[in-house]
């Protein structure tokens, strides 16, 4: 039956949608998640692999082969945001993966899964992102997270005049296990932004700025400030 309201609905993926990702091998991430339905709001839980910018599911591991079709898959590249999604589906380890036109959800079994999900799509979006040439793309396993370390030179890091120690950069910066994607999602995606909203210094930081002016007069109330 299900498969019958697949075919009617159009549910079943293009083989081109696919083409050429070898997802019986070698998966970038492979697991069980649970996963909202598109048309009937029901959560099936499902075999997911991550591979080749690809987010694929099927009914369980045993029903992955070379010959096997996919119950499902997704095009990383086009999505904008993974992010966590508790408070939004009400259920415990869930997030949410957002494309221009819809948001689809999941559930993993434990927190920790749940993060590392968050970051393996993440790493993927930055590096297949259609916004993004391939001569901007960058490889956090064997270059960029490898650079960082405590001990060395100090960066050189685009805006900057002037190079920074490492050791005052942010934590997630440094450590390969963080969130140290997402910094660089955000960086490479100023360029598709239709603007950018700044505030300045004065207005987030009225009281400061004021009670700053106030001890200073205090201090020397000929200075013009």
């Amino acid at each position: 039956m299900e498969n019958l309201w697949r075919a009617a609905t159009g549910q079943d993926p293009n083989p081109d949608d696919y083409k050429g990702v070898e997802f019986w091998a070698n998966p970038e991430r492979a697991g069980w998640l649970t996963k909202q339905g598109d048309y009937i709001k029901t959560w099936r839980r499902r075999w997911f692999i991550l591979k080749q910018g690809k987010l694929l599911w099927f009914k369980d591991p045993a029903s992955v082969s070379r010959r096997s079709a996919p119950r499902g898959v997704v095009s990383v590249g086009q999505c904008l945001t993974v992010k966590g999604a508790e408070d939004i589906v009400n259920k415990a380890f869930a997030f949410e993966l957002s494309t221009r036109d819809s948001t689809m959800y999941f559930i993993a079994d434990t927190e920790k899964e749940k993060e590392d999900w968050i970051n393996s799509i993440g790493r993927s979006i930055v590096q297949h992102s259609r916004s993004v040439t391939d001569s901007e793309v960058v490889d956090y396993d064997s270059k960029s997270r490898s650079e960082f370390k405590l001990s060395g030179p100090d960066e050189l890091i685009p805006g900057f005049i002037n190079a920074v120690p490492p050791n005052v950069l942010p934590w997630a910066w440094i450590d390969k296990d963080s969130d140290y994607p997402w910094y660089m999602m955000m960086a490479q995606r100023f360029k598709i932004a239709k603007g950018i909203m700044v505030n300045t210094f004065e207005v987030l930081e009225h009281y400061s700025i004021n009670g700053f002016i106030k001890l200073k007069a205090a201090k020397n109330p000929t200075h013009p400030f």
